[in-house]
């Protein structure tokens, strides 16, 4: 931490923990999306989403 008149003014830190913040920032973020589009509704069936996914990218193939 570096401080500017006995406050901290900033963080320094590696490069890759910067990105695994920012990584687990944007994982929480994106949790947090889900959930409110669960409490707002905003879900489709596995059925549906099945359909859709066929209709964009093909039926899945057995493998």
């Amino acid at each position: 931490m570096v401080t500017q008149n006995g406050r901290p003014a900033c963080v320094v830190m590696s490069p890759a923990e910067f990105d695994r913040m920012r990584e687990r920032e944007a994982c929480l973020e994106a949790v947090a999306q889900g959930l409110a589009d669960v409490q707002a509704g905003r879900v489709i069936s596995d059925e549906e989403l099945r359909k859709q996914l066929d209709a964009e990218f093909g039926p899945l193939e057995a493998g």
